[in-house]
């Protein structure tokens, strides 16, 4: 049975749980509080023991939202259910969102690959990918030939704390992005935060004492993980700057017992295929959707249609 609980309770379940950073409450709370959202914790129990917990942000108007597009939603079911479970607990935590709130928005987590729930709920369930990099192999022939310019001589790559330039570099990528003004400042404040409870680092890469680029990654050291959640568009002077970057990051991983990397999307082709030529993993993910307008438009088409096939006959 779903119940709403407590933070001290989430805690207390989370910690045993040995789950990514998405579900730490200071994690959670950072989003909160940057965006101005309040944050619901629920759990799921059998014979005392967890089923599935599940965090999330909603707002004034009752919608259950993604405020930023960096994290997958805190939401964790057991691996080994027999299907009749595994559709009942979700399908009875969709029943309560639909219950208490409007629209309703997920992006789940690469380990649940099983939507059929969602699904039968009449949410609408979008396929996207993102490159994993969990094994040792070197980088393809033509990164290899990128990283042996002269050019590459004067890069000098650096782990450091969030800082005002890294900051603003990444913060001016957004603006390309079409990001409002006040998103923009969410955004600041809620990277401020992320840095401040220690996930997240600055990768950066100088050429002559100047900032050609920044990765700012997430880093979920109690599970070897890391999450290249941003990094900036370069200038032309800074020829292959984002391969050597990358080559660096990886290279600092596995100095630091970083077993995996999540390079966060490849879900347009030219990222894609540049972030695969580090020898990458392709994992997909979804992303649902429910919107009770949409619903009702299928609803009117289906019973049109339906009348037409009637008035044929």
């Amino acid at each position: 049975m779903w119940n709403r609980i407590t933070e001290d309770n989430w805690i207390k379940i989370i910690e045993g749980l040995n789950l990514p950073i998405f579900f730490k409450h200071d994690y959670l709370k950072s989003i909160s509080k940057s965006f101005s959202l309040q944050l619901n914790y629920f759990s799921f129990f059998n014979n005392n023991e967890v089923v599935s917990v599940f965090a999330f942000f909603t707002n004034s108007n009752r919608d259950t939202i993604l405020p930023e597009g960096f994290s997958y939603s805190p939401f964790y079911i057991q691996a080994d259910l027999s299907e009749k479970l595994y559709v009942d607990t979700i399908t009875s935590l969709i029943k309560i969102l639909k219950k208490d709130f409007k629209n309703i928005k997920l992006k789940l987590p690469t380990d649940i690959t099983d939507v059929r729930p969602f699904i039968w709920e009449n949410f609408s369930a979008e396929i996207k990918y993102t490159h994993v990099k969990k094994n040792g192999l070197l980088p393809e022939i033509s990164v290899l030939k990128s990283l042996g310019k002269d050019f590459n001589n004067d890069y000098q790559f650096k782990v450091e704390e969030l800082n005002k330039s890294s900051l603003m570099l990444n913060l001016e990528f957004l603006k390309t992005l079409n990001f409002s003004q006040k998103k923009i400042s969410q955004h600041e404040a809620l990277l401020k935060n992320w840095a401040n409870c220690g996930y997240l680092k600055a990768f950066n890469l100088y050429r002559n004492n100047s900032l050609a680029c920044s990765n700012l990654v997430l880093i979920d050291y109690y599970n070897s993980k890391a999450f290249t959640i941003l990094l900036n568009k370069v200038d032309k002077q800074f020829k292959y700057a984002h391969a050597n970057l990358y080559s660096n990051i990886i290279l600092w991983c596995k100095e630091n017992s970083i077993n995996t990397i999540d390079f966060c999307g490849a879900n347009f082709q030219s990222i894609s295929e540049f972030k695969s030529r580090f020898n990458t993993d392709l994992k997909m993910y979804f992303v649902v959707n429910y919107y009770p307008i949409n619903n009702l438009l299928l609803k009117l088409k289906k019973m049109v249609i339906e009348t037409i096939f009637k008035i044929k006959i």
